[in-house]
């Protein structure tokens, strides 16, 4: 039996080496003079010293919680988070199969740069700090999110509008100075010409949206103006669980034009080719234990509160007796209220617009299908949608009477968010994140979503929309999620509740609230420090140059493995210096039928992924025995 010390470095004074030959984690010893092995060998730990350098150590399945932005769940209440708006969203600041060795300050950055925003008001306000106290020792972390109160209502240059139907012809201008929106002649007479811009989404926070219909309905032409999700299906841009043919009450047709199905809207106001004014919304369809997602009318002439309130009957925009000129939309929180703008009065001395006319929004009281469904987070990032139709003479074949009408859009809400790009995955709405990625998983979440009997004007269920609070901030509860809970689901995989310092908790929703320049703060602290030893992880000794065979099954390979040093055990685990001998010896085949003559050792510290074990620093010393292999075995 022999004995050979294996080391790095004399001491433990650390230098930076990088990933040399030399390191802490990988290094190689060069014999002075050749070293014989006799044949049918064996090769054991006999110990190992090493040094921690205190970072964490964190496997995927440990970086893992949700985000939550919705009003507080019921625990008591078994599936209460069926009948809210949101939905927990998976936050990952890890790899998966990957250990990442961090401080606590590079733990913090990965957790900000990777924490994933989809609501148009919090985009590029996440923060993750790693606080200490005077001494300069952690403390834990902070996580700051914000909404930003801004609902300036202007046309902005910058807004643009592209085609929402299929084909090759855009059939529309707009004029960004202007706000105009104008139907090009001549092709696909018998389309509509329909835009959605996807530049700015609407703020949620008095966001508004107005347009301007008199040029368009003056002509007799039909014409729509409605928000919507961005939807990047092949299927004609709707959401792919969304029924194109089911119509239960007529809401697919009403008239509006000849392919009244041509795009998707979350909701519209519309003139149909009848001349008269109709609502239609995307919502559940009631249809029997697997539903569908489709069109229904917003019958707001049922409604009381309306200025239009006329049971069973639509207004007639065509005579337009009243000389409305404008719909607006006005988005607090999830509710949305629709209004009509009256112009000047024919005669009139002064042309400016009598105040608007309420069209519909949620009452408890009133018909639930006569207000809009409340704003649920696959529709968070909103978007103007706006439609042109034409108009003929009725004659076979027809002769186009009217085929260059517009709309002008007069205010619009749009929030200017840096890096905004709802055709990428990650920097739209949450809807949009799984439908750019084709994510059917995540599509499902978003079907469940739509399809809740909140949504459903058919469903007895009365939900009151959430909206501002006395700072005029939407009036959520927002909540981390940092382990496993039954009332906010799924929130499985989390399991940050240690690495975050809230050991033993699962939902953290009491923070502290600011409200500084227009933007309104939350803060949730670590209630303790968090323990980084704690994160530890296995490490394993690698003799590579050897013939050691050893199944690694967890990185499905083979592997030159021969031993195991728990560091992660409570009575090892720690920072700095550790020291480790096995209470007895395993000894593995090096499989050389004849003898070995060995030059150099050759050294690895990794995980029990093959990672290197990069937290190890100054001197690492591994002591091997050799030995013939008994004829016994």
């Amino acid at each position: 039996m022999s004995l050979v010390i294996t080391s790095n470095r004399d001491s433990d004074v650390n230098t930076p080496d990088g990933q040399s030959v030399y390191s802490a984690f990988s290094y190689r010893n060069e014999m002075g003079s050749t070293y014989k092995i006799p044949e049918n060998s064996q090769v054991c730990l006999q110990s190992a010293k090493v040094n921690l350098d205190g970072r964490a150590q964190l496997g995927g399945s440990q970086t893992i919680y949700y985000d939550w932005f919705g009003s507080e769940l019921d625990e008591a209440v078994e599936g209460s988070i069926d009948e809210s708006t949101s939905y927990p969203i998976i936050q990952e600041f890890g790899e998966r199969d990957r250990v990442l060795e961090l401080t606590p300050e590079e733990v913090a950055n990965k957790v900000q740069t990777s924490h994933l925003e989809f609501h148009p008001n919090r985009k590029d306000y996440f923060r993750c700090n790693a606080s200490e106290d005077a001494q300069g020792d952690f403390q834990g972390y902070e996580f700051i999110s914000k909404q930003n109160l801004s609902s300036s209502a202007t046309v902005s240059s910058s807004l643009a509008f592209t085609r929402f139907t299929g084909g090759t012809d855009t059939r529309f201008t707009y004029n960004n100075a202007s706000g105009i929106f104008t139907r090009t002649a001549g092709t696909h007479d018998d389309k509509p010409a329909v835009g959605i811009s996807i530049t700015r989404p609407l703020s949620l926070i008095n966001g508004s949206f107005k347009v301007n219909f008199k040029n368009s309905n003056a002509s007799g032409v039909a014409w729509g103006i409605g928000l919507s999700r961005y939807t990047p299906s092949e299927y004609n841009y709707f959401p792919e669980y969304f029924d194109q043919s089911f119509d239960l009450d007529d809401s697919n047709n009403m008239g509006l034009y000849e392919e009244p199905k041509q795009y998707f809207e979350d909701i519209g106001v519309h003139r149909n080719e009848d001349g008269e004014l109709v609502i239609r919304q995307a919502v559940p369809l009631g249809n029997g234990d697997y539903q569908d997602f489709g069109y229904r009318e917003i019958e707001y002439y049922n409604n009381t509160n309306s200025a239009l309130a006329d049971p069973g009957t639509r207004y007639d925009i065509d005579t337009n007796a009243s000389n409305y000129e404008s719909v607006a939309f006005v988005c607090k929180g999830e509710k949305i209220s629709i209004y009509l703008e009256v112009g000047a009065s024919p005669g009139a001395k002064s042309a400016k617009a009598a105040a608007p006319i309420l069209l519909t929004e949620f009452d408890a009281a009133q018909p639930k299908d006569s207000y809009p469904k409340p704003i649920c987070q696959t529709m968070w990032c909103l978007h103007p949608v706006l439609s042109v139709g034409y108009t003929d003479d009725g004659a076979t074949p027809p002769t186009i009477v009217s085929d260059t009408n517009s709309l002008t859009m007069t205010e619009y809400s749009g929030l200017d968010i840096t890096g905004y790009d709802a055709t990428a995955a990650g920097k739209g709405g949450w809807y949009e994140y799984y439908a750019v990625r084709d994510d059917e998983g995540g599509l499902q979440k978003c079907r469940e979503v739509d399809l809740r009997v909140i949504n459903d004007p058919t469903d007895a269920t009365v939900y009151t929309p959430v909206v501002l609070n006395a700072s005029g901030a939407i009036d959520y509860k927002p909540a981390m999620i940092v382990g496993r809970n039954d009332t906010y689901v799924p929130s499985g995989k989390a399991s940050t509740s240690d690495v975050f310092g809230f050991q033993g908790n699962t939902i953290i929703n009491d923070g502290t609230n600011d409200l500084v320049s227009g933007l309104y703060s939350l803060k949730f602290v670590s209630a303790s420090v968090p323990d980084l030893s704690a994160t530890n992880k296995s490490i394993f000794v690698r003799l590579r140059n050897f013939g050691t065979q050893v199944l690694n099954a967890r990185a499905k390979t083979q592997s030159t493995i021969i031993a195991h040093l728990p560091t992660a055990d409570a009575d090892i685990a720690g920072v700095g210096r550790l020291y480790y001998e096995p209470n007895r010896d395993v000894w593995l085949d090096l499989n050389n039928a004849t003898e070995l003559t060995v030059s150099d050792f050759n050294i690895d510290l990794i995980y029990v992924n093959e990672q290197y074990a990069k937290v190890l620093q100054g001197q690492t010393i591994v002591v091997l025995y050799f030995r013939k292999k008994p004829s016994s075995e």
